[in-house]
């Protein structure tokens, strides 16, 4: 059963079920698997991260409400990764921190520095840049790729020793497809 909302139709896989995963360059399978943070992970390539809030907003869904939270993160004004942060409500008050007040901090600030906040699943999958395109046209520029799919992976993270359960989905963009094939 499927716990969060997928509006970007993608087959999301534990990593050993992918074999596409074994044709990836090493250097990009290495990121797409990391267990860390891709704020780290970006700020080592370029310290100039910046992170550009698309869109953050309560959402009604079949299997409740969530808080939603859609984020380019950019390193010299140019998007290397799309993000989005799905969190139930009985959730957000489960957090040390305020989802809702974020802003332009990247949640991996807070992610990987509480120890109550763990990483319970990873997985990976592929999307077409045109859904990505349709759901944000103003944007449409930055999902174009020469690649028929942008790789990306959804975190399962746990908000304490329960099931207070969050995801973080992350998409590799142009740019970073490109550093990490060098």
């Amino acid at each position: 059963m499927q716990l969060f909302p997928d509006f970007f139709q993608v087959n999301w896989q534990q990593p050993a079920h992918l074999t596409w995963l074994n044709s990836l360059p090493n250097r990009t399978s290495a990121w797409l698997l990391s267990a860390d943070s891709m704020t780290t992970r970006l700020t080592h390539i370029q310290n100039q991260l910046s992170v550009e809030v698309v869109r953050q907003q309560w959402l009604e869904e079949n299997r409740g409400q969530f808080w939603r939270r859609d984020v380019f993160l950019r390193l010299n004004h140019q998007p290397y990764m799309f993000a989005q942060t799905l969190i139930p409500r009985t959730v957000v008050s489960c957090l040390p921190f305020d989802v809702r007040r974020l802003q332009e901090t990247p949640i991996g600030r807070y992610l990987f520095s509480i120890p109550t906040i763990q990483l319970q699943q990873l997985l990976c999958g592929r999307v077409k840049p045109t859904v990505l395109q349709r759901q944000y046209p103003q944007y449409r520029d930055h999902f174009e790729t020469e690649s028929p799919f942008l790789l990306g992976r959804q975190r399962v993270f746990s908000a304490s020793k329960s099931s207070h359960c969050f995801a973080v989905i992350e998409f590799f963009l142009a740019p970073l497809a490109d550093y990490l094939a060098t």
